[in-house]
Parts: C-alpha cells; sequence; structure tokens
C-alpha cells in the first residue's frame, strides 16, 4: 500500500483459517501486512486439564500436538514481523472460585506466551477479562518481567456509550498500574457500531494504543456496495493514523463477499484521501514526544543547524518586526536617531527584523549586534560586509560585559526558553539592562510561565527508560503527541524588562487545578506567553499559541510516579525558581491528590549554568 504515513493493517484469522501457513497466504494476497492468529490450535492448549492429572511427559506431547506444528512452521522474519499471536486461554477462569479452574487458566496463558516467546513474535494479544482484573494484571505483569522485547496488548472493548468506555479505562488503567506502568504494555481498542463521545476517544490517546480493532459489523454500505465507515468512524481512523496505530480487521465476511480485500483497500483510501498532518506538523513530527535536554545559552554555543531552524520560524521574526516598528512609531516618533541593541545576534535574524522595521517605520537606527558565539560571529560579518555595511556595528562579546560608549533606547532579544525564563533570559537582560537608557524599553518586555496537568504514557515510559532518579528530575523540551492535557493552563512566574531597581529573579508559587476527567496524571506541561511591546505577542501557551510558530516546543516536568486521578480531582503543584551565583535550578512537587517527594532538591539533578 502507498500511504501519507506509516500504515499498517493486520487480519484476524477467522475459524474456517486456522493453519497458520494458510492464514499468513491469505493475509499477504489480500494486500494485509500481518495476521492475529492463535497461538494454540481448536483450544487444545496445555491447562485444560489439571496439571495432577497428567504427566510430565504427556502435558509435553498434548501441548506440541496443540502448539504450532514446530517452530520451523514459518520462517524466524515471518514470526517476528507477520504474525501476532492471541492467547486463547479462557481469561475470565483467572477469577474462578475453583482453585484447579483457576489454576489451569493461569498455567494456560503462561505457556501460550511462552510459547509465543519462543516462535520470536513481536507481539502477543490477550483479552481483558470481565469483571476484577487484579489476578489477570499480576500473571501478566510476571510475564512482562521476563521479557526483552515482547508487547503484550490487552485488548479491550471501546464501548459506545461513556459509561462503556469510562469502565475500559479504568480496567486498563488498573492494570497498567499493578504493571508498574511497563513499557512492553500496550493496548488494543476493539471498535463498535457506535462510539462514545470525543473527550473519552482523546483521553485514549495519551495511552499505549497499540491497534484499532475494526469488527466487519462497524462498515456499512456505500452505493456502490463497497464497504465503508461512518463519519465519526472516519475521525478515529485519522486519529488512529496521526499516531501511527495499528489497524486490524475481524469477524466474518458480509454475505456475498470473497476476500477481506476491500476493508484494506478502504483504510488505505481514507489514509490517502487527505493530508494526514499540517505542513507545520510535517516539520514538527520528527520531533513528537522525543525528549530533548533544554539549551544551556552561556554554556554552549549553538550550532549552524539550530539557528537555521529557528530563522525558518514564519511566525516569531513577523511579530518582532511587528514589534520594533510599533515601538518605534509610538515611542519614538519625535526622535530624530533611535538606538537599538540586539542581544544575542545569532546569525542575525533580529538584526534583519529591526532594519525592516525602521525602514516601515521610516525611522533613522544605528545598530549594535551583540554576540558570543565566535563562530556566529563569522556569520554576522559576512552580512555586514555584503548585506548591512555600517549601518550595523557588530560586538563580539557576552552581552553582560558589553560596556557601549552610548546607550540603547530598544533592547531586542530572543533568550526565551520553552518555559520563558528557563534559558536565563532574566539574568541576561538584567546584566544588560545597565546600557539602556533610563526611558529605554525591551522587547520583550515580558513574559509569563504557564502550566498544565499532563497524561502521556509514552513521555513517562521515555523517562522511565533511562533507569534513574535524574532523569524524572529534569524538565524535558518535547513536542507532545501522544498525550492529553487533564485542565486548562494556568500562569505561575511573570519577568518584567526593565526594571527600575535590581531584580529578584527567585520565585515561588502554588498552582491548583481541577481535572476534567478520570486519567493518569504523569507530569506537567509547561508553556509560555511573552508580551513583545503592547498588544503584540508570542505565545506557546494553548489559549493564546501563535499560530504556525514553531521556535519553542513546551516543557514537560515529569513526575517520578504517576497518579491515578479523578473527575473534579484537585491537582496542586508547588513549584520554585531557585539562583544562585553559579546556577539556576527548578524544583517542583505534587502535594494534592497525594503528595510527592520535591523533585531536583539543590538542583543535585538539572540546573542551568550561569
Amino acid at each position: 500500500m502507498t500511504n501519507t504515513v506509516p500504515f499498517k493493517c493486520g487480519l484476524e484469522a477467522t475459524s474456517t483459517s486456522y493453519d497458520i501457513q494458510d492464514a499468513l497466504e491469505v493475509t499477504r494476497v489480500e494486500d494485509y501486512d500481518f495476521t492475529l492468529h492463535p497461538i494454540v490450535l481448536n483450544g487444545e492448549w496445555l491447562g485444560a486439564e489439571v496439571r495432577e492429572s497428567i504427566s510430565a511427559a504427556s502435558a509435553l506431547e498434548r501441548f506440541s500436538k496443540s502448539a504450532r506444528k514446530s517452530d520451523e512452521t514459518l520462517a524466524a522474519s515471518d514470526w517476528s514481523y507477520s504474525v501476532v499471536g492471541t492467547v486463547t486461554s479462557d481469561v475470565d477462569k483467572l477469577n474462578s472460585q475453583e482453585e484447579k479452574e483457576r489454576i489451569a487458566a493461569e498455567e494456560g496463558m503462561h505457556e501460550q506466551i511462552s510459547w509465543a516467546g519462543h516462535l520470536g513474535l513481536s507481539s502477543v494479544m490477550v483479552q481483558c477479562p470481565a469483571g476484577n482484573v487484579g489476578n489477570f494484571a499480576r500473571h501478566i505483569y510476571r510475564t512482562l518481567l521476563s521479557l526483552h522485547a515482547m508487547k503484550i496488548v490487552v485488548r479491550v472493548n471501546l464501548g459506545s456509550t461513556s459509561e462503556e468506555a469510562e469502565s475500559s479505562w479504568k480496567n486498563f488503567s488498573l492494570i497498567r498500574s499493578l504493571c508498574d506502568h511497563s513499557s512492553l504494555l500496550f493496548v488494543a481498542l476493539e471498535i463498535g457500531e457506535d462510539l462514545p463521545g470525543d473527550e473519552v476517544l482523546a483521553r485514549w490517546m495519551s495511552e499505549p494504543v497499540y491497534a484499532l480493532i475494526f469488527p466487519t459489523s462497524t462498515f456499512t454500505r456505500n452505493k456502490k456496495n463497497f464497504p465503508c465507515l461512518t463519519k465519526k468512524h472516519q475521525d478515529l481512523v485519522i486519529r488512529g493514523l496521526r499516531h501511527e496505530y495499528h489497524f486490524i480487521i475481524s469477524g466474518e465476511r458480509w454475505p456475498g463477499e470473497d476476500n477481506y480485500l476491500v476493508y484494506a483497500q478502504y483504510l488505505s483510501y481514507l489514509s490517502n484521501k487527505s493530508p494526514i498532518f499540517t505542513t507545520e506538523e510535517e516539520y514538527e513530527k520528527p520531533y513528537f514526544d522525543y525528549l530533548q535536554m533544554p539549551l544551556q545559552p552561556l554554556q554552549d554555543h549553538l550550532e549552524s543547524n539550530t539557528y537555521e531552524v529557528f530563522e525558518k520560524d514564519p511566525v516569531k521574526y513577523q511579530e518582532y518586526e511587528n514589534a520594533v516598528r510599533e515601538a518605534l512609531v509610538d515611542k519614538y516618533r519625535q526622535k530624530d536617531k533611535v538606538t537599538i541593541m540586539v542581544v544575542g545576534a545569532g546569525r542575525g535574524p533580529l538584526v534583519e527584523c529591526s532594519m525592516r522595521a525602521a525602514l516601515a517605520a521610516e525611522k533613522k537606527i544605528k545598530l549594535y549586534a551583540v554576540e558570543k558565539n565566535p563562530n556566529a560571529i563569522k556569520t554576522l560579518t559576512y552580512l555586514q560586509k555584503r548585506r548591512w555595511g555600517s549601518d550595523v556595528e557588530l560586538v563580539f562579546c557576552d552581552m553582560r560585559d558589553f560596556c557601549p560608549d552610548e546607550k540603547a533606547d530598544i533592547l531586542v532579544s530572543e533568550l526565551l526558553g520553552s518555559f520563558g525564563d528557563n534559558e536565563l533570559s532574566p539574568e541576561c537582560l538584567d546584566g544588560a539592562q545597565r546600557f539602556l537608557a533610563d526611558d529605554g524599553i525591551s522587547i520583550p518586555s515580558s513574559y509569563t510561565s504557564f502550566l498544565s496537568p499532563l497524561s502521556s504514557s509514552k513521555l513517562y515510559q521515555g523517562v522511565q527508560a533511562f533507569g534513574d532518579l535524574q532523569h524524572f528530575e529534569t524538565p524535558y523540551v518535547v513536542q507532545f503527541h501522544n498525550a492529553s492535557v487533564l485542565a486548562p493552563s494556568k500562569p505561575v512566574f511573570t519577568f518584567n524588562h526593565p526594571l527600575p531597581q535590581p531584580a529578584e529573579n527567585r520565585r515561588y508559587t502554588t498552582v491548583s487545578f481541577q481535572v476534567l476527567s478520570d486519567s493518569t496524571l504523569h507530569g506537567f506541561a509547561g508553556y509560555f506567553d511573552a508580551e513583545l511591546y503592547k498588544s503584540v505577542h508570542i505565545s506557546t501557551n494553548p489559549p493564546s499559541f501563535s499560530e504556525g510558530m514553531f521556535s519553542w516546543f513546551p516543557i514537560y516536568f515529569p513526575l517520578r510516579t504517576p497518579v491515578t486521578v479523578h473527575s473534579g480531582d484537585k491537582v496542586e503543584v508547588q513549584i520554585w525558581r531557585c539562583v544562585t551565583k553559579q546556577k539556576v535550578w527548578y524544583e517542583w512537587a505534587l502535594t494534592s491528590p497525594c503528595p510527592s517527594p520535591i523533585h531536583n532538591p539543590n538542583g543535585r539533578s538539572y540546573y542551568i549554568g550561569l
């Protein structure tokens, strides 16, 4: 299949195609990528009878007959990439009060998963039991602890109503918690003819969804008698494509159909029907849910490709240009020549913004470009010779050490980080304020950070994979994708420039939220909103987001332990911005609905060096 996004579609074997070789042949002929197939034939797995009633030799013989003919039936690559195994053990009997029946079900499940591991399957699917899931979760976790790569996928019915969907999510959430949020545990959602509300579907987007299972009964017929889905189901498919879920067709063919090809063709058609991602999202895709350490602006020099990415932002520099123009027209209308100092000039985009703004405002300006990066200075020197000439004076030094002969009317900088102040904009601009005229202005003039409670099993597992405390006490720059915000954002810290007196940049506050629906809290999403000049703003905060801007991704403050939260619950976080002469760092702690340890005390795991 040719698709605009990675697209894998599987076919669940029916009772008429139990032979694995035949099932795999059907899968390939009908243009599917993999088959979903029982690990053991016809329910004859070890444990159908009580272990004590059969000897070890006869037990092995029975299992060998029940399982696939042998691991040589298919090539190793076929087992790994073309087969997803399904456990046929009666999982509901895991809750049986009859001890022998319960033990038989437990052993049957373990033996099948063990056999699947031996075959080299990449994934095994197990139906979620009805009712109590505690014993099921225990045996799943026991299995997960022995695995290195094979995924365990819990199959749940999505439900047709919000109540049914709520029950399904709670069951899986409990299983995941009991399994210590294992990175090898996934969920497959079986879709019904009716779907619950959008808010329920959105919550699943933050979960480790492996596949969407569409029974043939969910399809209707169009005018040409081909299968199709309702608009709401189509929207769900598009969501699945955006998150690169697998798709699985299950159930019997409709009367009159002689193959399953039409279902795969229809899903493929949806994937090609219209762009799944916007142009902006196509750029951002490599960074979806990718944990990046924030920049250390005073310790590290940016590389050329980093500058290039930032310079392509179609919104940020236009707004900076607007802000400089507005300031020139509004505040300096009567002044013959205005001195502008660009501090942290990089490769010159703010210099050129200021020059265009002056031209539009019909104002004469004197420009200083201050930059500490010796490599960026080379580019600035080239631009000065080729384009700018004497209109721009280059200064090679740290802005905090700059001692000009005159003072600036306008100080222009782009020192903001994903959380506003996390790349030391307050400290840098405080140091630069001494060469700003008494009535001078700073662009930006102020900025405020924001937080929202966040659910994202993928981000949590990404941090968990490092296997240490340090990474749970580090904030990350990340473009959220498999994530769900649990409540609207609220303001945290605000900084203003310039200030009449030396600034105190230490901060502390408590922020409270009311959760909108049952979910799992994995940390907090951070944003900022910056006032460049009066009404000219740039923002990553969702309610005021600058559409089309991509220079900044949000920041993620992880929690060491996920917390189950319920609709209406109060989530309260306390956060500190700590400052010494050598470094700046954040500390944060959950205080409601249950307290967490303070993360990153004394900057032991992460700090920004001054």
